[in-house]
């Protein structure tokens, strides 16, 4: 995996409400919401506990009947974006 840190958490004390499918959060210190939507909302629930990008990655692809290698990409930009936004960080490790 090319992302550092190896593993990753939601922040802590961030509110949030899942509506839906979807998932809302109020990162602190900032007026608007999140919403996150699909694969992004699925990871904001996988990583309630503190999860490897393995970890996440193979939970994406159970979730969506996908071979990791295909979603790869995708769940290392996703995860590029929570970090950027603030949504998720970096964690000791996961369970791997």
């Amino acid at each position: 995996m090319t992302i550092d840190p190896p593993a990753f958490r939601r922040v802590p004390h961030a509110p949030w409400r899942s509506v839906g499918d979807d998932v809302y959060v109020a990162p602190l210190g900032r007026a608007e919401l999140d919403r996150l939507a699909g694969p992004a909302a699925t990871a904001w629930r996988v990583l309630e506990t503190p999860a490897s990008m393995a970890e996440l990655l193979g939970a994406l692809g159970e979730a969506y009947s996908m071979p990791t290698d295909a979603i790869l990409p995708e769940v290392e930009e996703m995860v590029r974006e929570l970090l950027a936004r603030g949504l998720i960080e970096g964690a000791d490790g996961g369970s791997d």
